[in-house]
């Protein structure tokens, strides 16, 4: 299980400080949310923050919620992206983003709403490294887990075993360590939590006691 704690969740004012504290604390993964205030109704960081972030030892997780995700793909692995995920509902270019990601040295991933089918995105998997299935709706921090999201992951989980495929599951929105265990169970690979780490006395225990409970 990777641990993906999600920058939205971060004090400003010290976030390199706390994004160093939760990789110290064994985080794999740092998630970046870019919000364009069109796909989403919030506006968030963007490619100057993915470039700050290279000055520490992370990998950077780039989750693109913004509309014709194919204009700044290729901007953001420049910056610095280790992995870029996109949204299917965001364009109708997804082959062709898929193409541009994965011919670079950066993982590609592709992301879903709550109200999407994940048997929309079957045609892709074979091609990608990661699906982000949000177990929220897009847009803001700190919003409720969606309770039928671990049934999205079995069924992802079961179409990967059946299919001899190698993409892994990520999870993003209201994840805690109370919810943990039961993603870890449906097949979830990666969890990305903001608020359920950042807002913790210790975001580095945080990230420890999530992980604790994926056993």
């Amino acid at each position: 299980m990777k641990i993906a704690p999600s920058i939205l969740g971060c004090d400003y004012l010290n976030l390199g400080k706390q994004i160093q504290s939760v990789v110290d604390g064994g985080a794999e993964w740092i998630h970046v949310d870019v919000m364009d205030g069109k796909f989403v109704p919030n506006i968030s960081i963007g490619i100057p923050i993915v470039e700050s972030l290279n000055k520490i030892q992370c990998f950077q997780d780039v989750h693109l919620m913004i509309d014709s995700p194919e204009e700044y793909v290729e901007k953001f692995i420049q910056a610095g992206a280790d992995a870029v995920s996109f949204h299917v509902e965001a364009t109708n270019k997804t082959t062709s983003i898929i193409k541009t990601i994965s011919s670079t040295s950066c993982l590609c991933g592709i992301a879903i709403n709550p109200d999407t089918d994940v048997k929309d995105i079957y045609p892709h998997l074979d091609k990608i490294d990661y699906v982000v299935v949000m177990s929220v709706f897009p847009g803001f921090g700190g919003q409720k887990f969606i309770e039928s999201t671990p049934e999205k992951v079995a069924s992802l989980s079961f179409f990967r075993k059946e299919n001899g495929l190698n993409f892994e599951i990520e999870i993003d929105g209201g994840v805690t360590k109370e919810n943990a265990k039961i993603l870890f169970d449906a097949g979830a690979d990666i969890l990305v939590s903001g608020s359920g780490i950042f807002k913790h006395d210790s975001p580095a225990q945080a990230v420890q006691e999530i992980r604790g409970m994926c056993f």
